[in-house]
């Protein structure tokens, strides 16, 4: 039997843990699994995760690098917030949803990479962060089956945005989304 799922709270608050090996029959990595893993640097998230759980990597402050392979569909609410060492983010072109404050309080952060065929950006996405410069689109645009929004609050109070690329999934911003 193989694994497919990391279950809720598995290492939460393992401030010891350095490395995860995320064996590649995963599709789904639970709530707070990793949450509070200080020591934490680097995360490879494989093919075949499809979904991160609430919370997944939360708090985990010294998550300075991670690698999104594609896959990648649905990253819940809160799953990178206050992940202080993240400077760059790619995201994989697999991916639709992006949850509230999935990188809020990600201080350090400059760059995001969106895929163009993105349908939704939660609610305070990506508050607050005065670094951020860039927010730009790429991969392909396939055919958008559903109105997608970006949500109250997704790029509010990050004041040093330069650029920002709406991705083409996106046909409504709500009110103080800036």
């Amino acid at each position: 039997n193989q694994v497919e799922r990391i279950p809720n709270s598995l290492c939460s608050g393992m401030n010891l843990l350095m490395q995860i090996t995320i064996p590649q029959s995963v599709k789904e990595i639970g709530d707070n699994a990793f949450r509070g893993c200080v020591s934490l640097t680097e995360i490879i998230i494989p093919n075949g995760v499809e979904s991160l759980g609430h919370n997944a990597f939360y708090e985990c402050r010294n998550l300075s690098q991670v690698v999104f392979n594609e896959g990648l569909q649905y990253i819940s609410n809160s799953v990178f917030q206050n992940c202080s060492s993240l400077t760059n983010v790619v995201l994989p072109t697999t991916l639709e949803t992006l949850g509230s404050s999935a990188f809020e309080g990600c201080s350090n952060l400059t760059t995001v990479q969106l895929p163009a065929s993105m349908s939704s950006i939660g609610n305070n996405a990506f508050i607050g962060l005065k670094n951020l410069l860039s927010v730009t689109c790429v991969g392909d645009k396939k055919e958008i089956t559903e109105l997608g929004t970006i949500g109250a609050g997704a790029f509010y109070d990050c004041y040093g945005l330069q650029e920002l690329q709406i991705p083409e999934g996106i046909r409504a911003i709500e009110d103080g989304a800036n």
